[in-house]
This record gives structure tokens, C-alpha cells and sequence, in this order.
């Protein structure tokens, strides 16, 4: 009997483990438009953990340019103004107050 002979054991289930879970990972950050927080709870994942596996599976490029790459729709653009800019040249703009001293 030959006692330098081990087991096999192959990472193989692991790895494709780990590829499916980067896999759902990346589908879930799609279908919410890179927005980590909502990919985050649907998977049942918290926040960090959602982070964490963005790093682990060197995903950080791919949600970097996927919120790039997302715009807010035509009609959403500049829906509200800034604060300071918000009643510059309104006629009904309530009177200013003079600068405390």
C-alpha cells in the first residue's frame, strides 16, 4: 500500500462557486443601474458586504464605468435647481435679508 499517495482535491467546485457568485454579483449591480445599495438587498447582502465582494472579484472598473456610463433621464436633468441659484431671476422671489452683523 502506497502512503505517499493523497487525495485529489480539486478547487474546481470552489472556483465555480466563486464564478457564479461574481456573476450574480455583476447581474444584480445591471439590473439596478450600479447602484450598490439596491444590488446590495437583493442579494441579502449588507452594504459592505456588497463592497467587499466588488473588490475580491475585481469588479471595481466594471461599477466605475457602469456609473459613468448611466445618465439620469432627459426629464429628470436639472429638475430642481441649486440652492443659490433657485430664485435668481424669479419675480416672485420673497425679499432678502440684509447680512447679519
Amino acid at each position: 500500500m502506497n502512503r505517499d499517495h493523497k487525495p485529489e482535491t480539486s478547487p474546481a467546485p470552489l472556483s465555480r462557486l466563486k464564478e457564479l457568485e461574481k456573476r450574480e454579483v455583476l447581474a444584480a449591480l445591471k439590473r439596478h443601474h450600479w447602484v450598490q445599495s439596491r444590488a446590495a438587498k437583493e442579494l441579502g447582502l449588507t452594504l459592505r458586504q456588497m463592497g467587499y465582494r466588488i473588490k475580491q472579484f475585481g469588479l471595481e472598473k466594471l461599477v466605475k464605468e457602469g456609473r459613468a456610463g448611466r445618465s439620469a433621464p432627459k426629464d429628470k436633468v436639472n429638475q430642481f435647481p441649486r440652492r443659490n441659484d433657485s430664485f435668481q431671476n424669479c419675480e416672485s422671489a420673497p425679499p432678502r435679508r440684509p447680512p447679519r452683523k
